[in-house]
């Protein structure tokens, strides 16, 4: 009698333990909607364009390999076709943003928006032996600015005013490498709390 009992318990519990473990799981398993801003004032509103919906055909080809200037949306079914110039950035299912700018092969995976736009971009290095896959870093003063390496050189140019800027950049970062590190302290990069810190000062 005790051990059916104990046996009906335990049945409850792992029944519970499942139906809760599923919960987690399908909370976990939830994509990201992955779509088109057509414009840096869409991407700051969250607004997108053609964005996929659970269940129905969607998908976003960029036709990178041979440069083409357009991009394909396939939504619900239907096909869209887009200039790379006539959008501002596309999302994927993972919540990623990349930029278009001027090269229709290379996209800029927007990481930031503070004081600086920070972007990155991962290159194939074939110098030497082996092949290697390096990322890159690029910075924009705004949403819709050029996109530049990000290297000290660039940043004070972005600042061509405010010497004592300069100045202090000079103390913090000792070369272009330690501009992309990210202050985990802060939840952002260092080159933006940094300069944050800075011109609030002047």
């Amino acid at each position: 009698m005790n051990k059916r009992f104990f046996f009906c318990i335990l049945l409850v519990w792992t029944s519970i333990a499942l139906t809760s473990f599923g919960l987690q799981a399908q909370k976990s398993d939830s994509k990201t909607q992955s779509g088109l801003y057509l414009t840096a004032e869409d991407y700051q509103n969250g607004k997108l364009t053609l964005p996929d919906t659970p269940g129905k055909s969607h998908k976003i080809r960029l036709k990178d390999f041979w440069g083409s200037r357009y991009l394909e949306v396939e939504h619900e079914g239907q096909k869209y076709r887009f200039h790379k110039d006539s959008i501002y950035a596309y999302q994927d299912d993972k919540g990623k943003v990349f930029r278009f700018f001027k090269t229709y092969s290379n996209e800029y995976r927007l990481l930031e928006n503070k004081g600086l736009v920070i972007y990155s971009m991962e290159v194939t290095d074939t110098r030497g032996k082996g092949v290697r896959r390096n990322t890159l870093y690029f910075f924009s003063t705004t949403l819709t600015a050029s996109v530049l390496p990000l290297t000290m050189e660039n940043v004070k140019n972005a600042f061509p005013e405010n010497h004592g800027l300069h100045n202090e950049l000079d103390k913090y970062f000792k070369g272009d490498k330690e501009l992309a590190a990210y202050d985990g302290r802060h939840s952002m990069f260092r080159i933006n709390h940094v300069l944050g810190s800075i011109l609030s000062q002047h």
